[in-house]
């Protein structure tokens, strides 16, 4: 077996090669953070209701309308919720079961739970918006 030493493979490589190269690779390194970082653009799956702990009424004032991952059938509801700060807590002893007006009984999405979520839901993943 003829065996030669490493330092007779050296390859000289351009400058021009040499930045392509490292072009990509910079490139798809950028990529991946960016999928890591948003698990959205990554296509990651929403969990499951029961996993989530979904309920379809408030628990102590936290509900889906003043959660950041929620995304209403009406865009007017989320700006009237990060308009009005307290508002969860204002509904805390309010009964529920009359809140059944024009905006509230609309079924809107959620960025982590799949399927049509109540804005009047609650699971453990609620993160209240944050106000300005």
């Amino acid at each position: 077996m003829d065996e030669k030493p490493l330092r007779s493979f050296k390859k000289s490589v351009s400058r021009r090669d040499f930045l392509k190269r490292m072009l990509f690779f910079a490139l798809l390194g950028a990529g991946w953070i960016l999928l890591k970082r948003n698990q959205a653009l990554a296509g990651s799956p929403k969990v499951s209701k029961k996993i989530a702990h979904y309920q379809s009424h408030p628990d102590q004032g936290k509900m889906c309308m003043s959660c950041t991952h929620f995304l209403p059938a009406d865009p007017k509801m989320k700006q009237m919720m990060e308009n009005m700060p307290g508002m969860g807590g204002m509904m805390q002893g309010m009964p529920m079961d009359g809140m059944k007006g024009k905006m509230m009984g609309k079924m809107g999405l959620c960025e982590v739970v799949e399927g049509p979520v109540s804005p009047m839901g609650y699971c453990r993943f609620y993160s209240p918006i944050q106000q300005s």
